[in-house]
């Protein structure tokens, strides 16, 4: 005889044995996803985010925080929110320094460290040191940095040409334990020494008045260096770059101009300065003036030593479409297309969350969110503006 529910149960309890399986399996449904998902982290979306989140840190745009910040003391031109999205609104808008910081006085022994580390790096390579000073809040843009450079055509021999000076030790410990090749010395700095310090600050210039005094060092030692900054993005090695930029005379220092007027000619990022005694008197001077005025800026006294031609140095600087800035970055991909600068400097952005989260937005951040650097990701990334 053929199955039949109703002969089994009654036609009267059909409807009320259906709902009970039903039941019974929304639950056991419901068990399953919830043990299977319970490891997942709290997602916080913002609701007036349309694009997709990008593969890095989280992503405020600028028009979503020009029309929140519309009136306040201070307007944030975008933002990188590592944890809660909220956390932005829930803090004050202005930070006022609460104490002057001290100035950063490097010890003999600290000094003495240096130049030993110094010509150690400079005697295993062929041309260039490379050198940059970062504080603690400049960590991960630095691995990001790293990862970059070990993701271009021989990557891992360009970390052998590094010489980092951390203002903590344990930012040290950590690049070192990660890039085993790199170099890294390290000096105690102040804990206001190593936070987010917004560009201008009396922390920021003092920082900026410490790195003058090694790269005085570093010109003292007769070596030929490289002064970068580690929020900066490499598609390409400059070194060719450079060679060709010394074949018709020779330079003591080579520099990028800014892409917008009224700033500033010329910028830090990269320097290029030869082992030459204009190059010993350029760094001597702008040291000096630092001293005399603590509140100077660097990059005005490197424009005016350039402009004045100190003591007979001579500057040469990088075409703007080789060396790029901020200004890339607000170019379109289209616009960006028209050229294929070697190195893109991510200024005119303040703060440290603000630019990961400018090049997150822009396919160049390699860094996993535990802080691995992915080099395929990288890779594929510089590939495509290469």
């Amino acid at each position: 005889m053929p199955f039949s529910l109703n002969r089994l149960i009654g036609s009267r309890h059909k409807v009320a044995f259906l709902f009970v399986i039903a039941c019974l399996y929304g639950l056991g449904h419901w068990t399953h996803n919830i043990a299977s998902n319970n490891w997942l982290p709290d997602v916080v979306i913002d609701p007036t985010l349309k694009k997709k989140n990008a593969d890095g840190p989280l992503i405020l745009k600028d028009d979503v925080l020009d029309k929140v910040l519309v009136g306040k003391t201070q307007l944030l031109q975008g933002a990188a929110l590592l944890g809660d999205a909220k956390d932005l609104f829930d803090q004050p808008i202005a930070k006022v320094e609460p104490t002057v910081p001290t100035e950063i006085e490097p010890t003999e022994a600290f000094l003495e460290k240096f130049r030993e580390k110094a010509t150690k790096v400079a005697n295993s390579t062929d041309n260039f040191v490379l050198f940059s000073v970062i504080n603690e809040a400049y960590l991960n843009l630095t691995q990001n940095f790293l990862c970059n450079v070990n993701a271009l055509r021989n990557g891992a021999s360009i970390h052998k040409k590094m010489l980092l000076v951390a203002l903590k030790p344990s930012t040290c410990k950590k690049i070192v334990k990660d890039w085993s090749t790199v170099t890294c010395v390290a000096l105690e700095a102040d804990s206001v020494h190593n936070e987010d310090i917004s560009w201008g600050k009396k922390a920021y210039v003092q920082i900026l008045n410490f790195r003058a005094t090694l790269l005085l060092e570093l010109a003292k030692l007769d070596i030929s260096f490289i002064l970068f900054e580690s929020d900066s993005i490499w598609f390409r090695a400059p070194f060719e770059l450079i060679s060709n930029a010394t074949v018709i005379d020779d330079a003591d220092i080579i520099i990028p101009i800014n892409g917008y007027t009224g700033k500033e000619q010329f910028a830090f990022d990269p320097l290029v300065a030869f082992n030459t005694r204009a190059t010993i008197d350029f760094f001597t001077e702008m040291r000096d003036r630092l001293k005399a005025s603590p509140d100077a800026m660097d990059q005005k006294i490197l424009n005016e030593l350039c402009a004045t031609q100190y003591n007979g140095v001579v500057c040469r600087n990088f075409d703007w479409k080789d060396v790029a800035d901020g200004k890339w970055f607000k170019m379109s991909e289209r616009e960006r297309k028209k050229f294929k600068p070697l190195i893109v400097n991510n200024n005119y952005y303040v703060g440290v969350k603000n630019k990961a989260a400018r090049q997150a937005l822009n396919g160049l951040w390699f860094l996993s969110p535990k802080g691995i650097c992915n080099t395929s990701k990288a890779k594929k990334a510089l590939a495509k503006w290469q």
